[in-house]
């Protein structure tokens, strides 16, 4: 869990970066679907099932 936390912190600067370039709140559920899709990614392969 600890390097899903880390992993969301990058994509949460990544979301930060993003809405200050103007592309507005579709950026941020882009960024917070790939930081989602990023955790889930990472916890599988953390279990060994991935």
């Amino acid at each position: 869990m600890q390097i899903c936390s880390a992993a969301a912190a990058q994509f949460g600067e990544g979301e930060a970066a993003a809405a200050q370039f103007g592309e507005g709140e579709a950026a941020a559920v882009w960024w917070r679907k790939a930081r989602k899709m990023s955790c889930d990614g990472l916890e599988r392969v953390v279990d060994g099932g991935g």
